[in-house]
């Protein structure tokens, strides 16, 4: 129920927040491959857009991209839905024109701009204030979507207080969605793991 949330949301920001294995990456993938495949693979709805369709998957480091979201994303895009895979400049393009631009966070701000996106998923706490606000940046130009998925244990409170802020984010462009690992369906048959 809580990632249907997420995926029916039309909201300018989404914030996911829970613990390790309760789902986040599993739901951004998701919600960042349907965005790039042009329809919510749960849902149906149809995403259109008025140019070449551009994404980014944000991580906290190279090594986070490559051990964690690129997979988390094939997993959704089948193999012959890409033209060009996600390769070593971390760009992949799909046979419909959407592309997808990997990023990461260590990376600085200045890797991010220059480019206009539809839609950003950013996997955990962007610790650097000014990757955020290229990245909101990037999105805002083509009335884009931001969906962070992250384990809040970080505490970067300037991003707390910006997204529960209603002066800051109004109530009507944000969702916020908490989920807890004992909400993850597949650990409901291993209450071992749940200790």
């Amino acid at each position: 129920e809580k990632q249907l949330t997420v995926l029916e949301a039309d909201t300018i920001y989404t914030l996911v927040m829970g613990g390790n294995g309760s789902g986040k990456t599993f739901l951004g993938s998701f919600w960042l491959a349907s965005r790039a495949m042009g329809f919510n693979l749960c849902t149906g709805k149809k995403f259109d857009y008025a140019k070449k369709p551009n994404f980014y998957a944000v991580g906290t480091s190279w090594g986070h991209v490559d051990r964690v979201m690129v997979p988390a994303l094939k997993q959704w895009i089948p193999n012959d839905e890409w033209k060009h895979p996600i390769d070593r400049d971390y760009i992949g393009e799909l046979k419909n024109g959407s592309r997808i631009l990997m990023k990461s966070i260590k990376a600085g701000a200045d890797k991010f701009q220059g480019d206009e996106v539809d839609a950003a998923w950013v996997d955990e706490e962007p610790r650097d204030r000014e990757v955020w606000d290229e990245i909101q940046a990037r999105t805002f130009r083509r009335n884009g979507k931001i969906l962070v998925t992250m384990t809040p244990w970080q505490g970067t409170r300037w991003l707390h207080t910006f997204i529960f802020s209603d002066e800051e984010v109004l109530a009507k462009d944000k969702t916020i969605v908490k989920i807890a690992i004992d909400e993850n369906p597949y650990y409901r048959d291993y209450p071992e793991k749940l200790e």
